[in-house]
C-alpha cells in the first residue's frame, strides 16, 4: 500500500505571458497540435490537416486526413485508429503515405501505440461499460493475456445512479513515460495523479491541495463537478498538466495554469496563463512549449512560452 500524500506548493509559481501568433492555412478551428521531428501537425475541423515546418511554423500544405475515430502521432509515423483498423502513415514529400493496415481482435481504444509498455503489451484506462472497479487494464497481445489493477479514488458507487455513471465521472486518462519506466493515471475532475511502474504496482498517489473544487471525492451532482485536467503530456523527466480549474457548468473562462511535476510526484511548476489551453507539446531541448488556445478578443490561436522551472 502507498499512502496518498497532500501538496500544495510547487517550486516554482508565477504568472506568465505567452507569445500568442496566427498561422497560415486557413484550417476549421485548428485545436490538436501535435510535433513529429522537424514537422508540426495541426488538426482542425472537417478532417482538416496543416503541415508546418518546426520551429520556424511556417506553412507547407493543408489537406484532408483520412477517417479516423483517434490520431495518435507517433516519433516517426501517424497511426489512424478506427473501429478494428490501424493504419500506420509516414510522411513522404510532406504527403501521408500508407505503409501498413491491420485489422485488431480489440476496439481501438484498447491498443494505442503511444501507450505500449513494451513490444505488444498495451496500457488503457477502464471505461464506462467494462465490469468491474479496475482503474486500469495492461493487454499483452501476444501471450493474449490480460491484467486488471488499480483501484478508483472510492469504492463506494451507490452515491451514483449507476457503476457507468460513477466511471463517467471518475473518467481518467492514462500516460506513458516514453522510456516506458512508468505510467501515470490522471483524473479529470479529481486533483489527483497517480504514479506506477510498467507491472503496474503504485509508486506514488498524489492529491493536489490548495484550489477551487478541492473535493476529496467527486461530487454526483454536475454543477459541483470541477474541470481539473483535461489533457496532459508527458516527457521522460516530467509530466505536464493542463489545469483550467473551473466549474463544468459556469459561463466560459479564457485562463489555464499549467502544472509540472516529476515522476516522483513532487510538485516543480505551475505557470498561470491568461489564455485557455486546448492541447500542448513541450520541447524541453529548447526549454519551449506550443500550443493551441482560446483568447479572449482573438479567438483559436497558437502560443509558445518559454519554460522557467529547470533554471529555477
Amino acid at each position: 500500500m502507498v499512502p496518498i500524500v497532500y501538496k500544495q506548493d510547487f517550486l516554482l509559481d508565477t504568472a506568465v505571458s505567452v507569445k500568442t501568433f496566427f498561422i497560415e492555412g486557413d484550417l476549421v478551428e485548428p485545436k490538436g497540435i501535435e510535433r513529429m521531428g522537424d514537422r508540426i501537425f495541426v488538426f482542425g475541423g472537417y478532417r482538416e490537416m496543416g503541415i508546418y515546418t518546426y520551429p520556424e511554423m511556417n506553412f507547407i500544405r493543408k489537406m484532408t486526413y483520412p477517417f479516423a475515430d483517434h490520431i495518435s502521432v507517433g516519433d516517426s509515423c501517424l497511426y489512424f485508429l478506427s473501429g478494428r483498423n490501424i493504419d500506420t502513415y509516414v510522411l513522404q514529400d510532406d504527403s501521408l503515405c500508407k505503409t501498413s493496415s491491420v485489422v485488431i481482435a480489440y476496439p481501438n481504444r484498447v491498443i494505442n501505440p503511444k501507450r505500449e509498455l513494451s513490444t505488444g503489451v498495451f496500457l488503457y484506462p477502464d471505461y464506462p461499460q467494462f465490469p468491474g472497479m479496475y482503474e486500469f487494464h495492461i493487454l499483452d497481445t501476444i501471450h493474449r493475456k490480460r491484467l486488471s489493477k488499480g483501484s478508483y479514488p472510492e469504492d463506494n458507487s451507490k452515491r451514483f445512479k449507476n457503476l457507468e455513471h460513477f466511471k463517467e465521472l471518475y473518467s481518467h486518462s492514462v500516460c506513458v513515460k516514453p522510456d516506458k519506466s512508468a505510467f501515470v493515471v490522471i483524473y479529470g475532475a479529481l486533483r489527483r495523479i497517480r504514479i506506477y511502474n510498467p507491472a503496474g504496482d503504485l509508486q506514488h498517489d498524489v492529491f493536489l491541495e490548495g484550489s477551487l473544487g478541492n473535493y476529496k471525492l467527486i461530487p454526483a451532482r454536475l454543477k459541483e463537478l470541477y474541470v481539473h485536467f483535461v489533457d496532459a503530456f508527458v516527457t521522460d523527466k516530467y509530466i505536464y498538466l493542463i489545469n483550467p480549474g473551473r466549474l463544468l457548468m459556469s459561463p466560459d473562462v479564457f485562463e489555464s495554469n499549467i502544472l509540472v511535476l516529476d515522476w516522483q510526484g513532487n510538485l516543480v511548476a505551475k505557470y498561470r496563463l491568461g489564455v485557455y489551453v486546448n492541447d500542448i507539446f513541450v520541447d524541453e531541448e529548447r526549454n519551449a512549449m506550443y500550443g493551441s488556445c482560446w483568447k479572449e478578443g482573438e479567438g483559436i490561436v497558437f502560443f509558445t512560452m518559454n519554460m522557467l522551472h529547470d533554471n529555477f
